[in-house]
């Protein structure tokens, strides 16, 4: 499948998408907020032209934090922050978890998805847009990979918990990644409920993002409520028509076969009074697959 050269085109507050011709790139923003007008709640499920969610297939998602991130706002901080935003997602039903590996995210490229938590200084994007998720999906909506991008010329701390603290001009890292952690899963915004997590905007001191709202986790369960992941499939035949026969099987088939119709040959040898004659053994033909479609990368922005 040949590639071309797209641009982003903003279609919404804080959203931007980018098409490809068969498999799709996704750019979610968070913005800087100064206080909006309330608005009746309703999350927002991600879904290609096509219709299907995007979600993940795996009941896992592993993330990879860049370490000029932990090098520029802690790695204490850092990490608590990671914590706090994958912990905000876990235990909902069928949901996967996200989890922080120990090993750093590769260098970014922007040409491919690598599941890091990266801080890009310079800041390519609006001064106003405090972190970016890209994804990048296949048109049947199955993710394949997720990159969070930090702004690093914002000021981010990890403030305390509890209250929003209207008076402090901080940005707090933990409320961001908690938001960025529900693009990673397939949400997008909320702009009609400004307490959701999902609201496309924060403020500095604002930490209740934090906590999932009510809506949030309505949103987030709907997209994933009939997922069928592969460690949850059934044994036995059923996996096996599922997932594909297992190597060999086809061959011990047939040799089972031969060795029937041998016996059979031998049996019928016996009670005639010439000899018969047994043909060679069938020849064994390895089952036919169909071909795995290989998936390009989708967003090639300029970051």
């Amino acid at each position: 499948m040949e590639s071309a050269s797209v641009s982003l085109v903003p279609e919404a507050v804080g959203v931007r998408r980018a098409v490809w011709t068969g498999v799709v790139s996704v750019v979610c923003v968070l913005l800087s907020a100064v206080v909006q007008t309330p608005a009746a709640h309703a999350y927002m499920l991600k879904t290609t032209k096509t219709g299907h969610r995007v979600r993940w297939t795996s009941p896992v998602v592993t993330l990879y934090v860049d370490q000029k991130l932990s090098a520029a706002y802690g790695a204490d901080v850092v990490r608590a922050s990671m914590t706090i935003a994958t912990d905000a997602w876990r235990g909902l039903d069928n949901v996967p978890d996200v989890i922080v590996s120990e090993q750093p995210a590769p260098s970014y490229d922007a040409q491919t998805r690598s599941n890091g938590v990266y801080l890009m200084r310079p800041w390519p994007f609006a001064r106003e847009q405090l972190a970016v998720t890209v994804s990048t999906y296949d048109l049947d909506g199955h993710m394949i990979g997720v990159d969070v991008l930090v702004n690093g010329e914002s000021d981010y701390a990890l403030l305390p918990d509890g209250e929003d603290s209207p008076f402090t001009s901080h940005h707090d890292l933990a409320a961001v990644l908690t938001h960025e952690m529900g693009h990673v899963l397939g949400l997008d915004e909320s702009p009609d409920d400004r307490d959701s997590t999902m609201w496309p905007y924060i403020r500095g001191g604002d930490v209740h993002q934090r906590s999932l709202s009510e809506d949030d986790e309505a949103g987030i369960v709907a997209a994933y409520k009939d997922v069928l992941y592969e460690s949850s499939l059934p044994l036995g035949c059923t996996q096996a028509s599922v997932l594909g026969v297992i190597p060999g099987a086809a061959n011990l088939r047939i040799g089972a076969w031969v060795i029937l119709m041998l016996g059979v040959a031998q049996r019928l040898a016996r009670r005639r009074t010439l000899p018969v004659a047994v043909g060679p053994a069938a020849q064994q033909v390895a089952p036919r697959s169909k071909p795995t479609p290989s998936v390009r990368p989708a967003f090639h922005g300029n970051f």
